[in-house]
């Protein structure tokens, strides 16, 4: 089996955004679209698409990595990156997004 990701976009979360926001440091969320491959012997290979979100919390001279990723959400690829634009749109993080795909999910038919 064959995996990859592909970025698909970048947001930040401002000090505004987050309620009793008492942060000074930059918070940057990164979206994934990950794609597995499986070769079959006759025919053309199957894939399947996946959802991985990084956050990255800057403070001091020093940064925490936190990421959530879900693979085999669908074979539509499209559906995916629009799901990420939704994520992107909303600023989900990673400990957020098995809730928001789970509602997602269920409003579409993926």
């Amino acid at each position: 089996m064959k995996s990859s990701k592909t970025c698909y976009g970048m947001t930040y979360i401002e000090n505004s955004e987050i309620p009793n926001g008492n942060i000074n440091h930059r918070i940057e969320l990164e979206y994934y679209k990950i794609k597995k491959s499986r070769f079959k012997l006759l025919g053309k290979p199957s894939k399947k698409y996946g959802i991985e979100i990084q956050k990255r919390e800057y403070k001091n001279n020093n940064f925490n990595v936190e990421s959530n990723s879900v693979n085999n959400i669908s074979r539509n690829k499209e559906k995916i990156i629009e799901i990420i634009d939704t994520l992107k749109t909303h600023k989900v993080t990673p400990i957020e997004l098995n809730d928001v795909l789970d509602d997602l999910l269920k409003e579409q038919s993926v």
